[in-house]
């Protein structure tokens, strides 16, 4: 929470001269609606019933004027509240999300305890980026809107005090039925959440799964699973809507009473003489337009609460821990040595544990093990993807402290044909494969590191991968296929069994 908060407040400070350019451009626009209020008074009182009919056309053409100015002006604070809001704010938001998911630290893609899901990262850059844009908008408005609510109080205290303390009153009161509603509302507004992500869950597995539940012949079975998900998805949300509804319905009625006794105070006043008929219109008016604002205080105070979920994740992606060194290109080496090499992707189960192994510029080494054993979490550790737990890692007799050092010497070809989406490669599987390779061998790669990449080839595009193995002055590949067969079709081949 008070992570949130600091951030929305950082980011009001960076953006403060245009707060305050669009807080006072908000305040006039506020003075100048009060237009209405004065034409109404002017009107009866000047012309209605004094008979001062030859202003009327002239009066009527200044506040015309007045109005069409207002609205003019109105326009202008929409326009730049939303040049602030999307071109500043979200835009610079997105350029920063979408810098810390290429700067992301591996752990957060590897370890269980800190992962972020790629739905999560989906969420993140669209409609989250989207709540903490809207939640800093309204921000905004809320302080123009506080300042339009003091300046009719003080309007309606000047013409009568009695009316005033009433309008004051409602403020407690509205802040109080808030707070009522608040519990319930954020309540059945989270059961709804988890009951909507139940049914998108659901409905994503049955996707999946519909030739195994044709095969199965379950079709009805899982056609009343979905209903039930259906059903309770609609149940949670018709009680948000009829928790709306009563808290409407109350308000309106708060508001009809008060006005009732607005009404028979501004009426009592002109009969005592103290108060024309048109500042009593005035009066009626200026305080109607005080519930515009307590409204807004209302759904603002909502939203603030709803949108704190979307502004943690934003946070907490802002929050992880970056990799911004570049990659070196002039790194060279004649040894790397890996001592006592630990990793665990949780924290009971270790991968790799006190693992030693040396790797000499020229090495051709195939390594072998059972599954699960870490290779390819070897290889990432090679790679410098991953940071082992503990060990050390040396280079020609220095201690390597940025795993950047190792990317600079190695390519990791990644047995997960999936993380070479963004190169938009195509083809079968075999085909896809190879075209992934030769992206690999596109870029540095003083050591090439190979994860399994004759898994699922056939004989001729398998000779591509020997040839692209052999090709490289030093290159280690991970294989289920048994250690001769390299072993005896080329000679200088290592092998490491682990």
């Amino acid at each position: 929470m008070k992570n949130n908060v600091a951030y929305l407040k950082k980011e009001l400070s960076n953006n403060k001269a245009d707060i305050v350019l669009l807080t006072a451009i908000s305040v006039v626009i506020g003075l100048m609606g009060l237009i209405i209020p004065a034409y109404m008074k002017y009107f009866t009182d000047e012309i209605l019933l004094k008979e001062k009919w030859d202003k009327l056309l002239y009066a009527t053409a200044i506040f015309v004027g007045v109005i069409v100015i207002r609205y003019v002006i109105d326009l202008l604070y929409e326009i730049r509240l939303s040049h602030v809001t999307y071109n500043k704010i979200t835009k610079g938001k997105r350029d920063e999300l979408a810098q810390k998911i290429v700067r992301i630290h591996p752990a957060y893609l590897l370890k269980k305890n800190r992962q972020l899901m790629e739905t999560d990262v989906e969420s993140i850059i669209t409609m989250d980026a989207d709540k903490y844009r809207g939640l800093l908008g309204q921000t905004i408005k809320f302080i123009t809107e506080v300042l339009k609510l003091v300046v009719y109080l003080i309007l309606i205290f000047y013409y009568s005090i009695p009316i005033g303390i009433l309008s004051v009153l409602r403020i407690p009161i509205y802040f109080i039925m808030v707070r009522i509603f608040d519990e319930p509302l954020n309540k059945y507004n989270e059961d709804a959440r988890k009951s909507r992500s139940a049914l998108v869950q659901k409905v994503k597995k049955i996707f999946a799964s519909v030739l195994a539940i044709k095969s199965l012949g379950i079709e009805s079975k899982v056609i009343e699973d979905a209903k039930t998900a259906v059903k309770e998805y609609t149940y949670k949300q018709r009680k948000i809507d009829i928790c709306d509804a009563v808290y409407d319905e109350i308000n309106i009625a708060i508001n009809t009473l008060f006005s009732i006794i607005s009404i028979t105070i501004c009426g009592y006043a002109i009969y005592k003489g103290n108060m024309t008929i048109g500042t009593m219109m005035l009066v009626q008016n200026v305080q109607s337009r005080t519930t515009m604002p307590l409204f807004f205080f209302n759904s603002y105070y909502l939203q603030y609460k709803n949108s704190f979920p979307s502004i943690s994740r934003v946070v907490k992606l802002l929050e992880t821990q970056q990799e911004e060194n570049e990659i070196e290109s002039d790194v060279e080496f004649s040894m790397i040595t890996f001592e006592n090499i630990t990793y665990a992707y949780d924290d009971e189960n270790n991968v790799l544990e006190d693992f030693n192994m040396q790797i000499s510029r020229g090495d051709k080494l195939i390594i072998t093990g059972d599954n699960m054993s870490g290779k390819s979490t070897l290889l990432k550790i090679i790679a410098g993807i991953i940071e082992p737990d503990s060990g050390r890692i040396i280079i020609d007799n220095k201690t390597v402290k940025d795993m950047a050092k190792l990317r600079a010497l190695s390519t990791l070809f990644f047995q997960n044909q999936e993380f070479y989406a963004y190169f938009d490669t195509k083809g079968s599987g075999g085909e896809i494969a190879l075209k992934n390779l030769e992206i690999v061998d596109r870029y540095k790669n003083k050591i090439l590191l190979l994860d399994e990449p004759d898994a699922n080839l056939d004989e001729e595009r398998m000779k591509k991968v020997e040839e692209l193995f052999m090709g490289k002055e030093t290159a280690i590949m991970v294989t289920h296929k048994a250690a001769e067969y390299y072993k005896e079709k080329y000679d200088n081949v290592r092998i490491l069994s682990i």
